[in-house]
């Protein structure tokens, strides 16, 4: 069991954060990571649940510990609806990519009011490649950070416009900047929610491969 603490933001007003983090990788590894006011909870976890720290059990654990812990955070979810599962992929291209129709995007294309948020990104050095027709965004995939300002890992992530899925544009997007980055040298990861059927398709289908699972106790600051 790999365990790490950090720390959590200071800041007066309500957030949402991040106070546990537990992921098990596919060669059994254990990797835990917490608010340095929760110091000890990985240890009681493994020693409580063993090498089931992603059961439904250790999940109430998690999030019992971290709001006992954490008097001044609040519940986001009711205990049923936390921690739910997370699966992380990594892109491992078997073939050389097929020409996509995606394109890289500028932000000067015109964009729904859902991509917004992947247009600033676009204006601002966030790698996003998407599917345009006319000028009109359809789908667009993104990095999570600025390209200056990768590492080695990358999370992307992918949004259709309603009216266009089920046309393959996801596909072609995500496929597109994964193949970008990845011959730039990096490692493409994309994750999603266990649940999520659709997302796991679109991995399976654009090359990712699962190298781990896990769960988030996230919580709000109060006020």
């Amino acid at each position: 069991m790999t365990e790490s603490l950090f720390s959590l933001s200071d800041m007066p007003f309500a957030e949402a954060e991040t106070v546990i983090s537990v992921f098990v990788r596919s060669d059994g590894e254990i990797f835990i990571e917490c608010a340095d006011q929760l110091k000890g909870f990985g240890s009681k976890l493994v020693s409580e649940f063993g090498d089931d720290v992603l059961s439904s059990k250790a999940r109430l654990f998690a999030y019992n510990y971290a709001l006992l812990g954490l008097d001044f955070y609040k519940a986001l979810v009711p205990a049923e609806n936390c921690g739910k599962i997370i699966c992380d992929m990594q892109y491992m291209p078997q073939d050389e990519p097929f020409p996509s129709i995606a394109k890289r995007l500028d932000g000067s294309e015109n964009y729904p009011h859902m991509l917004d948020d992947i247009k600033l990104g676009a204006e601002n050095g966030y790698v996003c490649y998407g599917v345009v027709e006319e000028n009109n965004v359809l789908c667009a995939a993104y990095s999570f950070i600025p390209e200056d300002d990768i590492d080695v890992e990358v999370e992307i992530g992918v949004e259709t416009v309603p009216e266009h899925r089920g046309k393959g544009f996801a596909y072609e997007s995500a496929t597109a900047l994964a193949s970008y980055l990845y011959e730039k040298g990096h490692e493409v990861i994309y994750s999603y929610y266990e649940e999520n059927l659709a997302s796991a398709r679109l991995a399976e289908k654009c090359s990712f491969v699962n190298f781990a699972n896990g769960f988030e106790i996230i919580l709000e600051r109060g006020v």
